[in-house]
């Protein structure tokens, strides 16, 4: 009786941990990935649509594989990249790049928020050389990120953001 209760317990301690594991592993990888992310053409295409009907602010964003424009919608903001590569690379890519850079968004998102006083939207499109679309990511303040981003100030991407902030704030100053 007793091997077939230690046996029970045995199985439900494992069971246990392994659970936890997993749940732990879907926590880090949400702190590490503050987006939803698709590559549904619909949703993509959808997303993209709402973008560029807005108005553009620049079109100075540069990295090594990609270039790129912001756009303002109300009450989105959005950075659509076209890249040069071929679709399955630009998904991969796309990931890396949304993982390598969330705190330069994230606080992207947070000084257009405050200046505007209200919750904007950001979006980041990604798109092949004749601007097809090949996803697209939604920042989500509500999932945790962290403050460990990986920035490479070489490529470009954190400079480009804050000329993107700056265009921002001059349009909104000629309205003033």
């Amino acid at each position: 009786m007793l091997k077939k209760f230690l046996a029970v317990f045995a199985i439900l301690f494992v069971f246990t941990a392994v659970w936890a594991e997993k749940i732990s592993l879907q926590k880090q990888s949400t702190a590490d990935f503050p987006y939803v992310y698709t590559t549904s053409y619909g949703q993509s295409n959808n997303d993209y649509r709402r973008c560029i009907n807005g108005q553009k602010i620049n079109s100075d964003f540069e990295g090594d594989n990609y270039t790129g424009s912001y756009y303002q919608n109300s009450p989105i903001h959005c950075f659509v990249l076209s890249y040069k590569k071929d679709k399955e690379k630009i998904e991969t890519d796309s990931k890396n790049f949304l993982t390598n850079y969330r705190t330069v968004f994230k606080n992207f998102d947070e000084e257009i928020d405050k200046d505007n006083q209200r919750n904007w939207t950001l979006y980041i499109i990604f798109t092949d050389l004749e601007n097809n679309v090949v996803a697209s990511a939604r920042y989500d303040e509500d999932v945790d990120s962290t403050k460990n981003s990986v920035l490479n100030p070489f490529n470009g991407v954190k400079k480009s953001v804050k000329k993107a902030y700056d265009a921002t704030k001059k349009e909104q100053q000629k309205l003033k």
